[in-house]
């Protein structure tokens, strides 16, 4: 198995990041892409830390993008 030469990531995620090439909202497309690469990430040993910067009815997706990696979740709200 590979392993990555990080041990532990920061993903900071804005609302535009989010939209990908729409003009607003959230775009399905981008957020697979998203669950995709912190999958890969997961399966290399690396632990990830996501922040979303984005309003407070987007906090679901981060529960769902959270639910689709399997990965444990704690939220803090600032």
């Amino acid at each position: 198995m590979t392993k990555s030469i990080y041990k532990r990531i920061l993903l900071k995620l804005s609302g535009e990041a989010l939209m990908g090439n729409d003009s607003f909202g959230v775009n399905p497309e981008t957020i697979n892409k998203i669950v995709n690469e912190v999958k890969t990430a997961k399966s290399l040993g690396v632990e990830i830390a996501i922040v979303i910067e984005v309003e407070i009815y987007l906090e679901a997706l981060l529960l769902v993008l959270l639910e689709w990696i399997g990965q444990q979740q704690t939220i803090w709200e600032c």
